[in-house]
C-alpha cells in the first residue's frame, strides 16, 4: 500500500496507518489524528495478523496491510486505552508481565481500558484477570474488596505501615514459585525490576554475592553454591528476583524454587 492511499475501515473511518516503532511505543497515525499507543498492546495483534510489513522506503515507517481484519479492534483498543498508572514500586509491570493488554471489563470500576492484571491477589473474591490497572494504583480495589497484592513477607528493613500499604495494597505484585517476598530498604519499599537467571546477574556482581551469601547459609557445599547460581534462569527453575533500592540505589535480589 503507498503511503498516500486511504483504507476505510469497517467502521466508515477512513485510516491513512503508518507504524513508528520506539522502544515503549508505538506512534499511529491517520485521519484521525495522531495516538501514541504501548508496544505491547499491539504486540499480539502484530504476531497474529503480520501486521507490519517491512518495506525500507519508508525510511522506518511500517504500512498496517489493508487486508488487516482487525483495524476495527485497533481503533476500539485505543479509544479504551489510556496511558498506564505509574507504580513506583513495580515500574514496568508490562515488561514482567503481570499487566497485559485485554479486552477485559474491570470488576472494580466496571470499565474496559485495554489492560488487566494477572498477578497474585489475596482477597476472599476470586479476582484473578478481573482487575484494572488504575483501580489498583488508586486503592480502589484494596478498600472494595479487602485485597492485597503481596503474600505479606517482607525481605529488609523494617518500615512504616504506610509505606508497607503502598506495595501490599497499590501495587502490582509477581509470581513467583513459592509465595513472593518483597524487599524493604532504607526506610522505603525497594522497585521490583523482574525475574533474572545467571546471565542477567553477570552485570550484578554485587548480587550475585548476596545470593551466595543467601545459598552459603543453607548449608550447602561450595561447590553446589556455584552450580546452584550458574542454573539461575529467570524464565525456569531456580530463579532470582531482582529489586533496586529507590533511596540508594543498591540492587537486591533473592532466589525461589519449587
Amino acid at each position: 500500500m503507498e503511503p498516500s492511499s486511504v483504507t476505510t475501515l469497517s467502521t466508515g473511518v477512513p485510516f491513512r496507518p503508518a507504524l513508528r516503532t520506539r522502544a515503549y511505543s508505538v506512534t499511529i497515525k491517520g485521519s484521525f489524528g495522531k495516538v501514541r499507543l504501548p508496544r505491547a498492546l499491539l504486540e499480539p495483534i502484530h504476531k497474529s495478523r503480520a501486521l507490519v510489513q517491512d518495506d525500507a522506503s519508508h525510511r522506518g515507517h511500517s504500512p498496517l496491510s489493508p487486508s488487516f481484519a482487525d483495524r476495527s479492534r485497533l481503533l476500539r483498543l485505543w479509544a479504551v486505552t489510556e496511558l498506564l498508572p505509574e507504580f513506583p514500586y513495580h515500574p514496568d509491570p508490562v515488561a514482567t508481565g503481570v499487566i497485559v493488554p485485554s479486552g477485559t471489563v474491570c470488576i472494580c470500576c466496571g470499565r474496559e481500558r485495554g489492560y488487566v492484571y494477572k498477578g497474585p491477589v489475596y482477597a476472599a473474591d476470586e479476582l484473578a484477570y478481573r482487575l484494572c490497572p488504575w483501580c489498583i494504583a488508586d486503592g480502589g480495589a484494596a478498600e472494595r474488596f479487602d485485597a492485597h497484592f503481596t503474600a505479606g513477607t517482607c525481605l529488609g528493613d523494617d518500615v512504616a505501615l504506610e509505606v508497607f500499604a503502598a506495595v501490599d495494597q497499590r501495587t502490582p505484585g509477581f509470581t513467583a514459585w513459592q509465595e513472593p517476598q518483597w524487599f524493604f530498604h532504607c526506610a522505603d519499599g525497594a522497585a521490583f525490576l523482574g525475574p533474572v537467571g545467571s546471565a542477567e546477574l553477570a552485570v550484578y556482581p554485587e548480587v550475585l554475592e548476596m545470593l551466595r551469601r543467601e545459598a552459603n547459609g543453607w548449608g550447602w557445599p561450595s561447590e553446589q553454591v556455584e552450580y546452584f547460581l550458574a542454573s539461575l534462569d529467570k524464565d525456569g527453575e531456580a530463579t532470582a528476583y531482582l529489586f533496586r533500592c529507590r533511596v540508594c540505589a543498591a540492587h537486591l535480589a533473592y532466589t525461589d524454587f519449587a
